[in-house]
């Protein structure tokens, strides 16, 4: 006997929930109550989509950075307007970073859990520096990583806008 697919349960099936790790259990997260989050299943297969299963620190460097591998297929682009609301053209212009990373502050970090910023700044000169265009850097002679300037912290070529930092500290 043949199961007949209905019209509404393919249209409903967006509506469905699973269970979010928000540490990853690959990565070290456990199954507590604080490290779970149900969210729908096309919700949690755009996060699995855009950040696979990076840390909350590997993912807010990611959101600053917007290395191009966020943005290089048809199901990122559109990843990006299921999760968060925006267009895969504001998060690359980065006119979307404070929106996104205020979502993930709030939404998709454990209970209680810190951030660490000393990673997050590690991950994006590290970045920085295997996607520089230059062939010696010309910040190495200075002593204060990353340089300031007014309201942008620059890593070598790639600036970032105090006001990212802010919310991540």
């Amino acid at each position: 006997m043949t199961t007949k697919i209905k019209k509404e349960d393919v249209l409903n099936n967006g509506n469905k929930s699973t269970v979010h790790h928000l540490i990853p259990r690959s990565r070290g997260g456990d199954s507590s109550k604080d490290n779970i989050k149900r969210v729908p299943w096309r919700i949690h297969d755009a996060w699995h989509t855009l950040f696979n299963n990076l840390l909350p620190e590997e993912v807010c460097a990611q959101v600053i950075t917007t290395p191009e591998d966020l943005f290089n297929t048809a199901n990122k682009k559109m990843a990006w307007k299921v999760l968060f609301g925006c267009h895969w053209q504001e998060v690359q212009s980065g006119s979307a970073q404070e929106k996104i990373l205020g979502q993930i502050m709030t939404n998709w970090l454990p209970r209680n859990y810190i951030v660490s910023w000393d990673k997050i700044n590690q991950l994006i000169w590290d970045n920085c520096c295997i996607n520089c265009p230059r062939v010696s850097c010309c910040l190495t002679r200075y002593q204060k990583w990353p340089l300031e300037h007014k309201q942008v912290f620059y890593y070598c070529y790639l600036p970032v806008k105090k006001a990212l930092v802010a919310l991540l500290i």
